[in-house]
């Protein structure tokens, strides 16, 4: 079972406070598409509208108290500043609860038809504060992300001169400004049509997956370049040895003078760090491995990083801990040897927020 993150458990918080148990089993059942669709509910009284107004406050406040939704963005604004100007302002709450009290009176006038038509327009104007709320959510979840990628990115170009990292930041900054310029795009869809609406939600997702791709590429070039640096520089990379008993001894194979890599004891996928993954980080590690003449795995050193040090020490510990190997050969007789190992960290499908 995969672990929900903070993030996640604000949306999926939301989905089931805002939009009701019914319509949150349809959204996050077991069989559902996860993703938020949006959907116009229906009142059948003041009080149902009543209690959902204050389902939606709660879930406005988890996500402006949420320490996971932290820092600024491109735009130098934080979930605050967006919840404050953009969700629930004093003039929608007040229209919302005049629409209240006006149904409550049609009510109490057994009124059912002026009452299901001021329910109705409460309900509009619900849904699209319910938008909003999801929009955001979702939008600094992956800004989070982001961050995580800018920060990472940052350590790095600091150890390289300015015409080295040059070319890499003006595709960065332009693909940020295109993933906030969207989420002023979805904010100002205010005329409750639920397909334009889903469609900003996902152009957002697609957006800030790009966003994320384009990192990973830029910090791989970047990380080829450091790494050159770093052995002309004879600085010591990040090794280790074995710390496990060796597996039983393998036989070189005849007239074959080279390591041979003969297979792994497990998949590659049980050492990618949950945290990259999550934060989406993928990476290609160029791993030294030091082969014992009777095929086992003494040490290993990163020979080319991928920039980020989590994927770097999984590489490293997937080398030692399960591959295999058929040792180097001098006129047929087993010898110790080097091999190097290129270990790549890449995501099938982005995970869930």
């Amino acid at each position: 079972m995969r672990r929900v993150r903070t993030g996640q458990r604000l949306l999926l918080s939301l989905g089931l406070m805002i939009l009701g148990p019914a319509l949150a089993a349809d959204l996050f059942g077991p069989n559902a598409d996860p993703k938020f669709r949006p959907q116009l509910r229906k009142f059948e009284s003041p009080q149902a509208l009543d209690a959902a107004t204050q389902e939606l406050h709660h879930g406005i406040w988890e996500l402006y108290s949420g320490a996971y939704f932290a820092g600024t963005d491109v735009r130098a604004r934080t979930v605050r500043d967006d919840l404050d100007e953009w969700v629930l302002t004093p003039a929608r709450a007040q229209k919302i609860a005049a629409l209240e009290s006006q149904a409550r009176v049609q009510e109490a006038g057994h009124d059912q038809a002026r009452m299901r038509t001021t329910l109705s327009e409460a309900a509009t104007l619900f849904e699209v504060e319910t938008y909003r709320v999801f929009l955001l959510g979702l939008y600094w979840g992956w800004q989070n992300r982001i961050g995580a990628h800018a920060t990472n990115f940052d350590k790095l170009a600091a150890l390289l001169s300015q015409d080295e990292t040059a070319a890499a930041r003006p595709p960065l900054d332009a693909e940020v400004r295109t993933f906030a310029g969207q989420l002023t795009a979805g904010i100002a869809l205010t005329d409750g049509d639920l397909q334009k609406q889903a469609t900003a939600l996902q152009q957002l997702e697609d957006t800030a997956q790009r966003v994320l791709r384009a990192y990973n590429d830029q910090r791989a070039g970047l990380a080829l370049v450091y790494g050159r640096h770093e052995r002309e520089a004879h600085k010591p990379p990040l090794a280790r040895v074995r710390a496990t008993p060796c597996p039983e001894a393998t036989l070189p194979a005849p007239g074959n003078s080279q390591v041979k890599v003969l297979g792994s004891k497990g998949d590659l996928e049980e050492f990618y760090p949950v945290a990259a993954k999550h934060d989406y980080f993928e990476g290609s590690v160029v791993v030294e491995v030091a082969v014992s003449a009777a095929g086992c795995a003494d040490s290993a050193a990163v020979y080319d990083t991928s920039g980020v040090q989590s994927l770097d020490e999984a590489a490293v510990n997937y080398v030692l801990t399960a591959c295999r190997f058929r040792p180097a050969a001098v006129a047929d007789q087993a010898v110790a040897a080097s091999l190097l190992m290129r270990i790549k960290f890449k995501l099938s499908n982005p995970p869930p927020l």
